[in-house]
C-alpha cells in the first residue's frame, strides 16, 4: 500500500450518544457541514439521542447521515433494524460501520450481504466506513465493494487506501483525541471523530445528495449470496397460442347474437329527446 498525504479540511463530524454536542449552529459557523450519527447496532439497539440531534442539526443547516455499528449477527436482520429505525429519505447518508468488534466482528461476506440489502432497499449504494478491518479482510480488488463510497478511518496526516479504491469519499483523520489536529469543534466538544473532505461545501452537498445509482445487485447475485432467496424466472411464454388456449376462458356466442347482435336495431336518440326523457319537467327554451 502506498502512503498518501492530504490537506486536512474538516467538514464532517460523526457522533453517538457518547458525545455531548451543545450547539450545531456554532459548529456550522466554524465550517462543519455534515453530521453522521450512530443510529443502530446489531439486531435491536437504537441510539436514543439520534432523532433529537437530527432535528437540531438540520435546523442549523447541516447535512445529515446515519451509521450502523455492525456485529456478527444476521446481516439482513441488522439492515432491517437500521432501515426501520432511520426511515431514510434520499438526503440521508446511510453507512455501514465495518470495524473490529471483539469476538463479534462482522466478517467480509456478511458485510457484502448487508450492503446488498441496503442497495435493494435504497436504490443507491450505502457508504462503507472502515479502516484496518477492510484492509485486512479484502485481499484483492472487488468490483462490488470498490463501487461503494469509502469512508476511510485512519488517524494520521498520511493514509493508505484499501485495495481496489483510488480515492476515499471522506476520511476520519482523528478520533478520541488521537490523530491529526484538530481534535475538537466549537459547539460539539473535544475528542471528536472528525472527517476531512477534499472539496468545497457545494461539492460535499452534491456528493451527499447524489442521485440514486442503478442497483447493481442482480437477482442472481442476491441468490448466490442469500441461498434461501428464490430467484423468480418466467416458466411459460404467456404470449404463446398454447398458453392462451389453455388459460383464457372460451367465450361462447349465442347463435341469435351472431345474426342479431345486441343493440343492433337500436335507433339513435337525439339530444332533445334524451334531455326531455330524463327530465320530463324540463322545457328547453330552444324547442
Amino acid at each position: 500500500m502506498i502512503k498518501q498525504t492530504d490537506k486536512i479540511n474538516p467538514k464532517v463530524v460523526d457522533l453517538s450518544h457518547h458525545n455531548t454536542p451543545a450547539s450545531f449552529d456554532d459548529a456550522y459557523k466554524v465550517g462543519i457541514r455534515g453530521i453522521i450519527h450512530k443510529a443502530t447496532q446489531g439486531l435491536s439497539y437504537s441510539d436514543p439521542t439520534y432523532y433529537r440531534r437530527k432535528d437540531n442539526a438540520l435546523k442549523a443547516g447541516m447535512l445529515w447521515g446515519a451509521y450502523h455499528f455492525a456485529d456478527d449477527t444476521d446481516p439482513r436482520k441488522q439492515w432491517d433494524n437500521f432501515y426501520k429505525f432511520v426511515k431514510p429519505d434520499d438526503k440521508t447518508i446511510m453507512a455501514l460501520d465495518y470495524e473490529p468488534n471483539g469476538n463479534h466482528t462482522m466478517n467480509l461476506e456478511n458485510a457484502r450481504k448487508f450492503l446488498i440489502a441496503a442497495e435493494e432497499a435504497l436504490g443507491r449504494k450505502a457508504v462503507l466506513y472502515s479502516g484496518n478491518l477492510i484492509k485486512e479482510t479484502l485481499k484483492k480488488p472487488d468490483a462490488f465493494f470498490n463501487a461503494h463510497p469509502l469512508w476511510l478511518a485512519q488517524y494520521a496526516t498520511q493514509y493508505e487506501l484499501p485495495v481496489g479504491w483510488t480515492k476515499y469519499w471522506i476520511r476520519q483523520f482523528t478520533g478520541d483525541g488521537s490523530g491529526a489536529n484538530p481534535h475538537e469543534v466549537a459547539g460539539l466538544g473535544k475528542g471528536l471523530d472528525i472527517n476531512t473532505y477534499a472539496g468545497s461545501d457545494d461539492d460535499l452537498r452534491r456528493d451527499w445528495y447524489k442521485a440514486p445509482t442503478t442497483v447493481v445487485a442482480s437477482p442472481q447475485m442476491v441468490a448466490n449470496v442469500f441461498p434461501q432467496t428464490t430467484v423468480m424466472k418466467p416458466t411459460t411464454n404467456t404470449d404463446s397460442e398454447e398458453y392462451l388456449e389453455t388459460h383464457i376462458p372460451e367465450i361462447k356466442i349465442k347463435p341469435e347474437d351472431q345474426v342479431n347482435p345486441p343493440y343492433a336495431n337500436t335507433k339513435p336518440v337525439d339530444a332533445n329527446t334524451a334531455v326531455t326523457s330524463m327530465f320530463p319537467w324540463f322545457k328547453p327554451w330552444w324547442l
